[in-house]
Parts: C-alpha cells; sequence; structure tokens
C-alpha cells in the first residue's frame, strides 16, 4: 500500500514539474528586463520631547530654561518629514537580480532648527 502511495505521489511531483516548467519560462520571459520604481513620502508629526528628555530633565528645563546649555527654544515640537527613494531591479542573465536602491530622508522641525537632520542611504543586493 505504501510502495503504491509512494509511487502515484512520484508519478504527480514528475507531471507537475514538467507543466509548471514551460509556465515558468514563459511568465519569465515576460518580465522587463530592467524596471524601475520611485517613492515618496511626505508627512507632518507632533514631537512632544525632540531631545529624549527624562521626565526629570523636562521638569528641570521647565521650570529654569538657563540652566541647559542648548539653543532649545521648547520640549515639544512640530516637525515635516520628506522621503524618496529611487529603486532599480535588472534581471540579470541566468536568472540572476540584481536591486539598488537609495533613500533619503529629510526631517524639518519648526522651533528647534538646530535638530533638523537628513539621512541617506544606498542598498544593492
Amino acid at each position: 500500500m505504501r510502495g503504491r502511495f509512494y509511487t502515484v505521489l512520484l508519478c504527480l511531483l514528475v507531471l507537475l514539474s514538467v507543466v509548471a516548467n514551460p509556465a515558468l519560462a514563459r511568465r519569465r520571459s515576460s518580465l522587463p528586463r530592467w524596471d524601475w520604481g520611485l517613492s515618496v513620502t511626505a508627512g507632518g508629526t507632533y514631537d512632544y520631547n525632540v531631545l529624549g528628555f527624562s521626565e526629570s530633565d523636562q521638569n528641570a528645563y521647565l521650570q529654569d530654561q538657563g540652566s541647559f546649555p542648548t539653543p532649545l527654544e521648547s520640549v515639544d515640537d512640530l516637525e515635516s518629514q520628506v522621503q524618496l527613494k529611487p529603486s532599480l531591479q535588472w534581471r540579470a542573465p541566468m536568472t540572476l537580480m540584481v536591486n539598488g536602491d537609495y533613500r533619503f530622508k529629510c526631517v524639518h522641525r519648526i522651533r528647534n532648527a538646530f535638530t533638523d537632520y537628513q539621512t541617506h542611504s544606498f542598498g544593492l543586493s
């Protein structure tokens, strides 16, 4: 009984592999060789603790703002973010795929401009 089961299972697997291979070859050939994309994101948030103060440091700042040697105007602030992410995908010969992307993020704060920043990153796989 077990021998028949394994024989039927093996026949089904062989049949599926024979039927599936031409379908995969057709599907691969219809894919574009180069594919690119661009993701753009913009948004705004409210940050209630810009520098990540502990609760005791926040209270000390609020009671005596002169005791902190920073140009901090307030503990909280509104921030805007813009992100750009162009990407490129290359379907190389022999079913290899090469992906590359670049990410740019810019954060701008309304009252505490000294905490503005930009990040850049590049990925390749």
